[in-house]
């Protein structure tokens, strides 16, 4: 009996860790929160936060990567933006340089005029 109960929590403790799915992107809509995205329904807490910057139009811009799988064995990260705290976009990071990017939402307004 305890090796039946404990066969059971090993198949469904397992795939909670595994590798979560690209497919999770399509829970995201524009607008939510980091607590709502970092749910674990949602995507749960960022592999990384690559950087906070505050743009020179005054916007506190804050890029997440996630490690995401696309195929079988293979992640592609993507990069998350919050802008002040509320998610505006995410994509492919596409092997963006850090440095460059950084530069790139540096000089962009994120917010309609």
């Amino acid at each position: 009996m305890k090796r039946l109960v404990f066969c059971t929590l090993l198949l469904i403790w397992i795939p909670a860790c595994g590798p979560r799915p690209a497919s999770q992107l399509l829970r995201l809509s524009r607008g939510m929160v980091k607590s709502q995205v970092m749910e674990w329904k949602v995507l749960g807490a960022p592999n990384s936060v690559k950087g906070v910057i505050q743009n020179k139009h005054g916007e506190l811009v804050e890029v997440w990567e996630y490690r995401l799988e696309v195929r079988l064995w293979a992640k592609d990260r993507f990069w998350l933006y919050f802008v002040d705290d509320k998610l505006l976009r995410w994509t492919e990071s596409e092997d963006k340089d850090w440095p460059e990017e950084e530069q790139r939402i540096y000089e962009t307004r994120f917010a309609p005029e």
